[in-house]
Parts: structure tokens; C-alpha cells; sequence
């Protein structure tokens, strides 16, 4: 299988694990490579290879938050008007959050 390979990687965690990795060459420009370098040679990442996989995790994350938004978004347009007044929503807000802080 060309371009796959086995590394071991830490993950920052204790435990060591094999993981399959696959290789994909991309084409940036030079502003972004002399970047992502720099964030190397920081010490925020070990390569170029950890960044950009670092950005795609951070992505994966940010799609999820968005679908759970959504969802929710699209849950509150399904269950109607509330006949509550925004004043009781907001006084009902604070006592629960209040007592999550108590409790």
C-alpha cells in the first residue's frame, strides 16, 4: 500500500498506540509554509505533518459545535412560542444556574 505507513505517536497521553497514517501531499504558498515553519521552530509543533493535523482536529471540533448548533437551533423553531414572558425566562435561567453553582 503506497503512502501508508504505521508511527507510533503519544497523542499527549501515557499510553503509546499504533495508529495507520496516510500521506497526502498539499501545495500552499510560501507566506503559509514560511508559517507553519515557524510554528515549528517555536516548539508549538513537532512538524509541519502535527500542524496541519492539529487544524484539521480543531476543524473536525468546530463542525461538530456548528451541527450541535444547529440541531438546537432547529429544535427551538419546532416546539413554538413560549407563552412565557422574556423576564420569567431569564429569572427561571438564573435559578437554575444557581443552583448548579449550590449543588
Amino acid at each position: 500500500m503506497r503512502g501508508r505507513g504505521r508511527s507510533l505517536i503519544d497523542n499527549k497521553r501515557t499510553d503509546l498506540y499504533f495508529i495507520s497514517m496516510a500521506q497526502m501531499n498539499i501545495s500552499i504558498p510560501d507566506k503559509l509554509k514560511e508559517w507553519i515553519e515557524g510554528r515549528v521552530a517555536d516548539g508549538s509543533f513537532a512538524s509541519s505533518s502535527d500542524y496541519v493535523r492539529d487544524l484539521v482536529r480543531q476543524d473536525q471540533r468546530e463542525a461538530a459545535r456548528m451541527e450541535h448548533l444547529r440541531a438546537e437551533i432547529a429544535k427551538g423553531r419546532a416546539s413554538g412560542i413560549s407563552s412565557r414572558s422574556i423576564e420569567d425566562i431569564i429569572s427561571q435561567t438564573r435559578e437554575q444556574l444557581q443552583a448548579r453553582s449550590e449543588g
